[in-house]
């Protein structure tokens, strides 16, 4: 057995998922305890500046560190700066080539995170997701096309394939990547008649086309999936090896599971699973933002969550219902202290949820939920908001119980954008129409809690004082009759309605007269006396209720 090539060896099999069984595991097993006494100094330089010491390596660091970085230099490259790493002994050049390796690692998931954002965003102007996403752009680089659409398929849940044209030779060329229900090979074979060329297996592929053929393609490929329809928007399914309490998980534990080693293909590492546990402490993390980190925490137990690229999770996640979880465990180090923690998989809540954003400033962000109805009560906001809301979301502007249209299934979101003006009309909506998350801003528009009710006494002086008048040119003289009579002049503005719904007063052109022996009315039933009492109960429950009265009124 050459023994001296068993650390390239190891990098070797896990890098190209290799299974792990049998004697790859013994390969992979020994050669991560030769990448630890390494003499090749190349590896040494590398794993130095990836700040990686050598008796930390496991099939991880070959899976995240050396892997990608060795990687990256023929999927943008050439990949024989790799071979000279692993083989040179000349520091001078060695050094060279680790800051090569550095460099263009750096550059492609620069790359890979731009394709990313210029793919999904493509995905977000559609009215729905298709059951295959097939995108092709000739701005994007070919050689990294297979890990951004692993990315796609991880946000949409969809098989993705990712498409590079050249407009010189009117082919594109790109990778695809699968889910468990959906055969990737077996739909490109079917489609055959519209590809140059392509291999794979179930759940990758690449493939080249003829750029006039990729609209065939998708529309073929799609009509494949057809009959799978069910099973792929279920999404795939996460075998649990065992369901866990948080009083089970110790480092005692963890060290047992580091026996199983070494984890990866056809021995993936344990995956557990917790149920019902509350979520505390729930935060967004990262320079941008894009990691998700949260606690677990029982009366007497907790345990740190991570979950890596799904810091739009945080968005689902209340900080009050209790949630059910799988991931994977592992020790976290850190200034020696270890500890349990958990890498999140995926995450489900069977309630629905309730979300407090409001908040006095309107923020940009609340117009990026997708899947959702948004509620407008105001129709200046409305007809300036609702155009910039996602493709897959609808607005409505709800003013009436008769104005309550039918939604799509698919949207499973509702936002409340700005303050609700009735709540017997918003009651009826929510009887009418179950959400799975309610994302509550109530950006409090034209607010009148401040001024409250007129009282009797400002009703009777307004009166006395208007009867005892004639041709009164009331909106000339607004401000001084309010100044005069002591009245906020919106609160006269909207006496002056209740008096002119009730017949008390008449205005023409302006002009405000009392009417001579009007009618019984009481004052209380007229609509605009109603329309504002409304209005300032929906202010006292979505402005200045706690959040936990709010959305206790909002599950009833």
């Amino acid at each position: 057995i050459p023994y001296e090539f068993l650390d390239v060896a190891a990098i070797g099999t896990v890098s190209d998922l290799v299974s792990l069984t049998d004697e790859n595991r013994w390969i992979v097993q020994h050669g991560i305890e030769a990448l630890k006494n390494t003499e090749r100094m190349g590896l040494h330089l590398l794993l130095e500046k990836a700040s990686v010491s050598l008796d930390a390596i496991s099939e991880e660091t070959i899976g995240f560190v050396i892997g990608p970085r060795l990687n990256a230099l023929g999927r943008l490259h050439d990949a024989s700066p790799g071979v000279h790493l692993l083989l040179s002994f000349d520091e001078e050049e060695l050094a060279e080539i680790v800051e090569n390796i550095q460099q263009t690692n750096s550059k492609r998931q620069e790359i890979v995170s731009s394709i990313f954002e210029s793919a999904i965003n493509k995905v977000k102007q559609w009215e729905e997701l298709p059951d295959i996403i097939i995108l092709n752009d000739d701005s994007w680089h070919e050689g990294v096309l297979g890990i951004v659409a692993s990315r796609i398929v991880e946000e949409t849940g969809r098989p993705t394939i990712l498409l590079h044209s050249n407009p010189e030779t009117g082919i594109a060329k790109g990778s695809g990547r699968s889910i468990g229900s959906f055969h990737l090979f077996e739909a490109l074979s079917s489609c055959s008649d519209y590809l140059l060329k392509f291999g794979g297996h179930t759940m990758a592929a690449g493939m080249s086309v003829n750029t006039e053929n990729i609209p065939q393609l998708l529309t073929a490929m799609n009509e494949y999936a057809a009959p799978l329809h069910d099973e792929i928007v279920k999404g795939d399914l996460i075998q649990i090896d065992e369901i866990l309490t948080l009083s089970d998980v110790n480092i005692d534990l963890l060290k047992e599971i580091e026996l199983l080693r070494p984890f990866g293909t056809d021995n993936p590492k344990p995956i557990f699973g917790f149920e019902d546990v509350p979520a505390t402490n729930v935060k967004k993390i990262g320079a941008d933002l894009k990691h998700l980190k949260l606690i677990f925490q029982s009366e007497n137990d907790s345990l740190d969550v991570i979950g890596f690229n799904k810091g739009h999770l945080a968005a689902h996640l209340d900080n009050q219902n209790a949630v059910s979880a799988v991931g994977e465990l592992s020790i976290n180090t850190w200034r020696d202290i270890s500890k349990p923690q958990l890498q999140l998989k995926d995450v489900k809540v069977d309630t629905a949820q309730y979300f407090d954003r409001r908040q006095s400033k309107f923020d940009p962000e609340s117009l990026k939920h997708t899947n959702s109805v948004y509620l407008f009560f105001n129709q200046k906001f409305f007809d300036k908001a609702s155009e910039e809301l996602p493709p897959q979301s609808v607005a409505v502007l709800l003013e009436s119980e008769e104005e309550i249209p039918a939604f799509s299934s698919d949207l499973v979101n509702l936002v409340i954008l700005d303050c609700p003006t009735n709540l017997d009309i918003l009651s009826q909506f929510l009887a009418r129409h179950p959400f799975d998350n309610y994302f509550v801003y109530a950006y409090p528009i034209d607010l009148i809690q401040a001024q409250g009710m007129p009282t009797k006494d400002v009703f009777a002086r307004t009166y006395k004082y208007l009867y005892s008048k004639k041709d009164i040119p009331v909106r000339e003289k607004i401000n001084d009759l309010a100044t005069f009579l002591k009245i906020d002049k919106n609160i006269l503005i909207f006496v002056i309605q209740v008096f002119l719904e009730a017949k008390f007063v008449t205005i023409d052109y302006g002009v405000l007269n009392p009417v001579p022996n009007p009618p019984k009315q009481v004052l209380t039933e007229t609509a605009v006396y109603k329309k504002r009492y409304k209005k300032l109960q929906s202010e006292r429950m979505f402005i200045y209720s706690s959040f936990a009265d709010l959305s206790n009124w909002l599950k009833k």
